[in-house]
């Protein structure tokens, strides 16, 4: 009969135990999550309804660019099954946090041992962004996976070549999940140009046109690049036709050239997310210097970090869980710091060892356990009130009445089966009439009521606590919630207060609009 020391030492046993665990975590924390904190999820569950209905990849009626495809066809997939878009969004998250922890034990194994394997991989589960994201219907987690598969299949690639057509599928899937992913391409292409140089170049660095004919003959290369080219070229292709962009959308790039550094490096620290994060930082940073004399093994999480700097640093706006991609290299770093430090302090003794590293991971766990249940509670409730006014409309209004609300269409309009206009429109609006009748200067509401008089909208939020932003000059039908009659020349326009919406913290008044013919 085998030892118990044997069974545990086997890698499918333990990977099967980590998965069994990061379950269990995962699953009391998933019925926190009634609702999301930002439009993002929310653009991609729009995307995946317009597609069922037949309306194809769009949103607001025009062809959507911003998010990704695998996702929200993944969800279309999923909810055939489940009936409920953020359900499905949840349990992917889910699915793919768990389908992540064998690649980060390989990839982890490979590069140092089953000790670093097995703290890295504890460490990314108890980690505050990994614990919480994985159970809310955002992209961040699929990107996740994919990198994690993408590395590990890496490093097996560099060895042999018949992995080369998993690695590229994986990299195909993150670049198309999130347009973070793309930086991953030249990740992974200069990582392999650099470990194959000799095949690419003699001496002198003049080009090996015999070792480039043979990588070029091999079919699980020309195998690779198709699963990379073609599903790519076919999304750029549909962009550049329907919009006239092939990769970096629109939206985004605004963003990209208001792009202020210190804002996209300071994501790094997470020091405004969790004071967990700073240690991490400093812990892998002092792992990365232990392994600085085989920075060519380590090549692929240098070209990460330095590319994926870049970008962050490019945009005006980021946000922490923006690093999660990096947590992949610094916990294992951090993991290689701990196995060292012990070795240097001559800890042979294998229970010592491993009690040591206990306590620092249940040090990690108690820390983070209570810090993840409440952002998961504050974050994954935002939208509740949302939510409530929705479904008020839903059973006490027709489907063909307009609303006026916030960023209309993602959050408003997917609870809701009618026309949201978004506030956008009522600021431009707003502001042409301001700036053609300069006495509504010092009454701004007003333009907004001529607004919702000239649209014929029939419900109208004039403050959301979720978004406040959106509504500088309507709060004031908020703080003074009555019933109020605006008169124009041949009409009548009279706001009644429906209700307002409290829920999980936040709240969302709602006004009904009438007009009438004088």
């Amino acid at each position: 009969m085998k030892k118990l020391s044997d069974i545990l030492g086997d890698d499918r046993v333990i990977i099967l135990l980590l998965i069994i665990l990061g379950l269990f975590l995962k699953v009391l924390i998933f019925g926190l999550v009634t609702t999301e904190e930002s439009q993002d999820p929310y653009w991609v569950m729009t995307v995946a309804k317009n597609l069922m209905s037949g309306k194809g990849y769009t949103m607001w009626g025009q062809p959507h660019e911003v998010a990704q495809p695998v996702f929200p066809f993944t969800l279309v997939l999923f909810s055939i099954f489940t009936g409920d878009l953020h359900l499905s969004a949840q349990l992917i998250s889910l699915i793919l946090s768990l389908v992540s922890i064998p690649f980060i034990y390989l990839l982890w194994k490979k590069l140092g041992n089953r000790e670093v394997a097995v703290m890295a991989s504890l460490l990314l589960m108890f980690n505050p962004f990994v614990w919480e994201f994985s159970v809310r219907a955002m992209m961040d987690m699929a990107f996740f996976c994919f990198l994690s598969a993408t590395l590990y299949f890496l490093y097996r690639s560099r060895e042999d070549s018949r992995y080369l057509p998993l690695l590229f599928f994986f990299v195909m899937l993150g670049a198309l999940t999130k347009q973070q992913g793309y930086v991953v391409v030249p990740v992974v292409v200069l990582s392999m140009l650099f470990w194959k140089r000799k095949l690419f170049f003699r001496k002198g660095y003049n080009l090996n046109y015999d070792g480039i004919g043979r990588v070029m003959r091999n079919r699980y290369v020309m195998l690779s690049l198709l699963i990379l080219i073609i599903p790519m070229t076919v999304w750029f292709t549909r962009n550049y036709i329907e919009l006239g962009s092939f990769i970096i959308p629109k939206y985004h790039e605004a963003k990209v050239a208001s792009g202020y550094g210190p804002i996209g490096m300071a994501v790094f620290t997470s020091t405004y997310y969790t004071g967990i994060g700073p240690v991490f930082i400093i812990t892998g940073l002092l792992g990365f210097l232990l392994t600085i004399r085989r920075w060519r093994t380590y090549l692929p999480f240098y070209l990460l970090f330095i590319f994926m700097s870049y970008l962050l640093m490019s945009f005006y706006e980021t946000y922490p869980r923006y690093s999660i991609p990096l947590l992949i290299p610094a916990m294992g770093f951090t993991s290689i710091l701990v196995c060292r430090a012990l070795d240097y302090l001559s800890v042979k003794e294998a229970r010592i060892r491993y009690g040591i590293c206990a306590v620092i991971l249940a040090s990690v766990l108690v820390y983070s356990a209570p810090l993840t249940y409440q952002n998961t509670s504050d974050h994954g409730t935002k939208y509740d009130a949302v939510k409530e006014a929705a479904a008020w409309l839903n059973g006490n209004s027709d489907s063909g009445d307009g609303l006026l609300a916030g960023d209309g269409e993602p959050t408003y309009g997917f609870y809701t089966i009618r026309d949201v206009v978004s506030y956008d429109a009522a600021n431009y609006f707003a502001g042409d009439i301001i700036s053609k009748n300069p006495q509504l200067s010092g009454q701004p509401e007003m333009a907004y009521v001529i607004f919702l008089a000239q649209y014929k909208i029939k419900y109208f939020v004039p403050y959301d606590s979720r978004m406040p932003w959106f509504y500088s000059a309507t709060k004031v039908f908020a703080d003074d919630f009555r019933e109020r009659t605006y008169a124009f020349t041949g009409a009548n326009v009279t706001l009644t207060p429906v209700s307002r919406f409290e829920k999980s913290g936040q709240y969302v008044y709602l006004y009904n609009v009438t007009w009438e013919v004088v």
